[in-house]
Parts: structure tokens; sequence; C-alpha cells
């Protein structure tokens, strides 16, 4: 979008215009967190939910977040003044250390549906489940976007990646489900997976409609003799897997469901009916 703003460190400033300074830490070692959450309508979707974690990985990194009430004001500047108050878009909070002190950034940005299913490949690389940045959504980020980038290379649109258990553990940007003989499962967190508030609801969901779900450690070999699988994630929302490798997959009626229920969630969300 030629002449958006953004927000940085209390200023809304053109984006090209945004600098931060060539010895912050955030840029020089990725020492920062991120959000992105999907908005509908004008309205910043499940934010409550995408703060806590936000809460979270500050904690673990030492860093203070600006409260709720400052945010959610910015991002509703930030919507309106970008033209965004209709259709789909995201904002991504981005918090970072600066010389000085903590720095943040938001942004906001038109973005399309995804559309069909997708088509995964195996990542060569592994995630380290004990690692000191597990399970919060770091800045660090290039071990996800270097497995990206090869499968994307090779014609799929996502990953699946193991940990060093040679679990599943997780997608480059989302969760990954499976359906076993109508039970719905999915990695545990010791996996070493990110906890995506996409991957809660799903799980609230299903609960909530007395569908069986479980967090189960979960081999590539029983991934790929299940019945189905589905990625969830902010922006892809409930998108079923076409295909893993030579494995593939047609339709199944209880992803389908779970894609219904998530899509009535968020109809209800907007119509501030959560």
């Amino acid at each position: 979008m030629s002449n958006a703003l953004v927000w940085l460190n209390g200023q809304l400033v053109k984006q090209e215009e945004a600098a931060v300074s060539a010895i912050s830490p955030g840029l020089l070692v990725a020492m920062g967190l991120f959000e992105t959450m999907a908005v509908y309508e004008g309205k910043v979707f499940a934010f409550g939910r995408h703060y806590r974690r936000l809460e979270q990985g500050c904690e673990r990194l030492g860093f203070v977040s600006p409260t709720m009430d400052v945010l959610e004001a910015v991002m509703t500047e930030l919507l309106r003044d970008n033209a965004l108050l209709h259709g789909r878009a995201r904002v991504r909070i981005t918090l970072f250390e600066g010389p000085l002190k903590m720095e943040t950034l938001v942004q906001a940005t038109a973005v399309e549906p995804s559309e069909g299913a997708s088509r995964m490949l195996v990542s060569p690389y592994r995630r380290n489940e004990r690692g000191a940045l597990t399970g919060i959504k770091a800045t660090a980020y290039a071990e996800n976007i270097l497995a990206l980038r090869e499968v994307r290379q090779q014609g799929a649109d996502e990953v699946v990646i193991l940990n060093s258990r040679d679990e599943v553990c997780e997608g480059g940007t989302t969760n990954i489900f499976c359906v076993e003989n109508d039970v719905v499962l999915t990695s545990p967190l010791s996996s070493g997976c990110l906890p995506g508030v996409t991957r809660e609801i799903v799980m609230e969901l299903c609960q909530d409609r007395g569908m069986p779900v479980r967090e189960e450690a979960l081999s590539l070999e029983r991934l790929l003799k299940s019945d189905g699988v589905f990625l969830t994630g902010s922006l892809r929302e409930v998108q079923a897997v076409e295909s893993i490798g030579e494995r593939t997959w047609g339709k199944h009626s209880l992803v389908d469901q779970i894609s219904g229920a998530y899509q009535s969630y968020v109809r209800d969300y907007i119509d501030g009916a959560e």
C-alpha cells in the first residue's frame, strides 16, 4: 500500500520513513516478539488471546508490553487511517529491544483469504523442543522462513517441521491437526510447537460440539496414515491439507465441520456475540 502508515514508538509515520537504530539489539540479534492478527471488517479478531500470549513472551524475555488499551487504540487508528475498515486485513505488533529502551512497531495491511487446500513437504531441519525460545512468538524466525522458502521452491505452500525426537511439531506458520478414526489429534505443546491462538479456539470448538480432540505426540508415519490433515493459523484460519509429499487426501467431512464451526465463531465475534 503506497503511503501506508505505521505506528512506531508512539508516532504515526509513513512506513518508508520508519527507522530504528543501527545498534538496536532487536535488529542485530533478533531480540523481539511479534503477534499477527486477522482483521475482519475493521475488527481485530481474538486480540485478548493474542495479548495474553504476547505477555507470556514478554515475561520470558524480560520485556514490558504496552497495555491492551494503548494497543487497541493504536490498531483502531491505523486501520482507519490506512482505509482497512472493510474486508480482510492483518495487524502485526512487534516488540523489540532498542539501544536504550523497549520499542514497539504496529503495522496494518490488507490480505487476501487463503483459498484451496494446502500442499506440504517435510523439512529436513529439526525444531529444538527444549530451546529457550520454544513456545513464544519470537522475531528470530529465520529457521521457519528458510524451511518455507525451500518447500515453496518445490511447489508446496507449507512445511511440516519435526522436532529433535522426530515427532510432528508444527508448520512454518501454522499448527498441524489430523483426524484418526473420527478423533481430532494435534501435537502437544511439549513437542515445541507454538501455542497457536487458532489452535486453541479450534480445540475449544471441538470440545463444545462433542468432537473428540486430544493432544498426542505424533510421528510422521502416523500423520501420513491419518484419515485427514488440516492446518490452523490466524490468516489461514482452518485449511485442509491436500498432500504431504506423495501422500494425498480428499475432502473429509469432519474437517469441513470444524472449518464451518470456526467461520461461525468468527462471524459471532465480529457481530459482538462472543
